[in-house]
Parts: C-alpha cells; sequence; structure tokens
C-alpha cells in the first residue's frame, strides 16, 4: 500500500505545482506527473513478475507486461509516450510547455493511475488516503471513521479543509454542487479525500497547528 501511496503523493505534488502560477509551474508539473506514472507501472510491472531489463526505459514497462502471461496491459502507452516527451523536452531541453498542455497531461496521467491501480491492485486511486498505511486495524478503523465522519457533516475536525470536490477539489462549476463533468482539480492546499470531502496532509495539519 505504501508504494502506491507514493503514486498519490507525486501526483499531488504534480497539482500543486500546476496550481502555483510559478513561471516553471506546468513543466515540474509535467516532471512530476511522468513520475507518478513510472512509479505506477513499475509497480503494476512487479505485481504480475515482469521481466524488465536492468536498466529499463520508461516504456520498457508497457513491454514487459504485454509479455506476461497474466493478460494484463498497462494503458494509455501513445499518452504516456506524449507524457514523457514532454518531461524529457522540459528538463534536457528547456521546452517550457504551455500550462493547457500540462493540463491535457494531467488529465492523462489521471486516467492512467486511477485505471491502473483498479486493475492491477483493486484499489479505488482517487480514495486513497494516509489512513491506509496505518497497520494497526483498530487505529485505521478509527481514522477512517473519524475522517468520514467530517465528510458527512456530523463531526468537524480541527485543521481539516472542506470541499465540494474530492481531493479538495474547486466546487462544480455546473452549479448543481457535485463533481458535474469537469473532472475533479485539487487546489493547492488540498488533502486526501472521503465522501467527497478533503481532508489535509500531515504538514498541513503541522502548519495549522503551529
Amino acid at each position: 500500500m505504501s508504494r502506491i501511496m507514493r503514486t498519490k503523493f507525486l501526483y499531488r505534488a504534480a497539482v500543486n505545482e500546476l496550481d502555483s502560477g510559478h513561471p516553471f509551474a506546468a513543466g515540474m508539473a509535467i516532471s512530476l506527473l511522468q513520475d507518478a506514472v513510472e512509479a505506477m507501472a513499475h509497480d503494476a510491472a512487479a505485481s504480475v513478475n515482469a521481466q524488465l531489463p536492468a536498466r529499463a526505459s520508461f516504456l520498457d514497462h508497457w513491454e514487459a507486461v504485454a509479455k506476461c502471461p497474466s493478460g494484463k496491459q498497462l494503458p494509455y502507452k501513445i499518452e504516456m509516450r506524449e507524457l514523457n516527451a514532454a518531461r524529457v523536452a522540459f528538463k534536457h531541453q528547456g521546452v517550457s510547455p504551455a500550462v493547457s498542455e500540462a493540463e491535457k497531461q494531467r488529465l492523462a496521467a489521471h486516467r492512467f493511475l486511477a485505471e491502473t491501480a483498479q486493475g492491477f491492485f483493486g484499489l479505488d486511486f482517487d480514495e486513497l488516503s494516509e489512513a491506509d498505511l496505518i497497520a494497526n486495524v483498530d487505529i485505521h478503523s478509527a481514522s477512517r471513521s473519524r475522517v468520514c465522519a467530517h465528510c458527512s457533516g456530523s463531526v468537524e475536525i480541527p485543521g481539516v479543509l472542506s470541499s465540494c470536490a474530492r481531493l479538495g477539489g474547486k466546487p462544480d462549476e455546473s452549479g448543481g454542487g457535485g463533481l458535474g463533468k469537469r473532472p475533479f482539480r485539487p487546489t493547492r492546499s488540498s488533502g486526501i479525500s472521503c465522501g467527497g470531502r478533503g481532508f489535509p496532509t500531515m504538514d498541513q495539519a503541522a502548519i495549522h497547528s503551529a
């Protein structure tokens, strides 16, 4: 679980960069998105015992998984090739992508992460929470219950951010109060979600209590 959670943190960091507005935000976001995708692809390949070269390249994961008898396939190879190319252009050639390009890559990366987490590990990527890292069953249950009580509005937890979209996302612009057709977009202050309301990362909680 902790290895999969790593991809969630990388994805969230990418979204934070994209929302930061600094001159290199789009390029940094693309780099972090590629890191998240590669980490997930590597874990997925390991889960089916795919044989990777000693110095595997990014796209080698797709080829290695395809050769396994499991019958599983890593999705969105063409889109992830484009993501990798955008990262190389930014990191090695100094080409800064447009924010619109980074947003397109974010949506593609999210589709890959969500489908791979479900297809290879049976996990809902959007619902992954720090509470899932707690080994003690009783503490894990209490942590999840407390957060979900906050999400339902029956309990207010100090320092916990509220929102009407997953991962502390911006409100739906359709006016209906839900997600509508707009994919969720976490804000810079986003935490992880439960039941449609966000709660903060551990560093956010520490800042709030300082």
